[in-house]
């Protein structure tokens, strides 16, 4: 996933002098959204694009097993693949599950 278009779009009806609200509804997202990126400067973005990047290169060893069983299982829920990994890898895996839902969303 990548947020850098709605970063973008933000920081730019920002600085137009639009409000919250006003860009939230120009750009149809959640206030969430707009007000998770509103403060946010650009060298912060990229850091956590980059964390959340090295995120899901943790995932990598797994995306075999993942896409088998979303090939078998088309309908599984990111909270199923969670607890499957754990039940076959056990320590060896320590994923938060938010991540791997993101991951396998990429995936699809």
């Amino acid at each position: 996933m990548n947020g850098w278009p709605v970063y973008q779009d933000i920081q730019q009806l920002k600085e137009r002098g639009l409000n919250k609200s006003q860009v939230e509804r120009q750009l149809g997202i959640n206030w969430k959204t707009v007000d998770y990126y509103w403060e946010m400067t650009a060298e912060e973005f990229a850091e956590r694009q980059t964390k959340a990047k090295k995120k899901r290169r943790n995932l990598e060893p797994y995306k075999e097993n993942i896409l088998d069983w979303l090939h078998k299982y088309p309908d599984l829920s990111g909270a199923q693949v969670h607890d499957w990994l754990k039940e076959h890898y056990g320590d060896k895996y320590q994923g938060p599950e938010r991540t791997l839902r993101r991951y396998i969303s990429d995936l699809r």
